[in-house]
């Protein structure tokens, strides 16, 4: 199979890079931050190590996708064990290295997530229900990143809380969904450990706890009472996904989805106004 640079490139996931750079650039935004070039050079970090990730993870599962996405795991067979490796480290120590220029702290942060990242597949991803906390940690970290690089970091540390949270009970509802093939996988899952119905109780707490937090950036004297009047569809959403997460697991994980974009949107709003 002869590979065009297109193929590598997918392998990036461009659009999930692409919207993880934007969450960070988000949280530099709701930090008072007015220098482009900073904004650039945080876009930049988390794209790179954003892609390592989704390389080395495909490095990781390059039989599985032989079967179950055969175009993905036949450009890494192309490419070359060694070379895949070589791309998910080169795109690793750009990222750290790019961040290096930003401070000690977001290097300590994208370094921290690159190993999280490259032991994801091989290991965190077969302990039950630490795996769900490193995603749901690797997903709302993008605002962390934003948030300490930012002049006032508050609000973004705010906003990667409450994304954790969401994301962890996501992460779960998730998890409830995929049991038939995870089991064929051989991955043990928190709803095969304790079951379904019990799992979904969890997810519905961590949604619950995302709920009760929202109100923080007001409380705190962050965003006026226009950023409550904002979140709530956000709440209301969130209730739905709590409700649906032991009768319809799949359709809570899209709930949840949508209530975590009209977080945002409550959060762009109590800044603006």
């Amino acid at each position: 199979m002869k590979v065009k640079a297109i193929d590598i490139f997918s392998l990036f996931r461009p659009l999930n890079c692409f919207m993880a750079g934007i969450g960070a650039v988000f949280a530099l935004f709701l930090g008072d931050v007015e220098n482009i070039e900073l904004y650039f050079l945080v876009f930049s970090c988390v794209f790179l190590t954003c892609a390592g990730g989704m390389v080395i993870n495909d490095y990781f599962d390059r039989e599985i996708d032989k079967v179950n996405r055969k175009k993905r795991g036949y450009v890494i067979e192309a490419i070359g064990e060694k070379k895949t490796i070589a791309l998910a480290f080169s795109l690793f120590f750009t990222g750290c290295l790019l961040a290096g220029f930003l401070g000690v702290l977001p290097f300590l942060l994208a370094l921290l997530n690159s190993i999280l990242l490259y032991v994801y597949s091989p290991k965190l991803k077969k302990i039950v229900f630490f795996k769900n906390l490193v995603i749901a940690y690797l997903t709302a970290s993008v605002f962390l990143f934003g948030a300490i690089v930012s002049h006032s970091p508050l609000a973004g540390l705010v906003l990667f809380i409450l994304a954790f949270l969401s994301n962890v009970g996501r992460e779960i509802v998730k998890d409830i969904v995929d049991v038939k093939g995870d089991k064929k996988a051989g991955i043990v899952t928190l709803p095969m450990l304790i079951g379904k119905f019990e799992s979904s109780v969890i997810a519905a707490m961590f949604f619950i706890c995302a709920i009760l937090l929202s109100p923080l950036p007001y409380i705190l004297g962050i965003f006026s009472s226009t950023y409550l009047f904002a979140l709530l569809p956000c709440i209301a959403v969130f209730f739905c996904a709590s409700f649906f997460a032991p009768i319809n697991p799949a359709k809570s994980s899209r709930l949840a989805k949508i209530a975590m974009n009209l977080g945002l949107v409550a959060f762009f709003f109590g800044k603006l106004f």
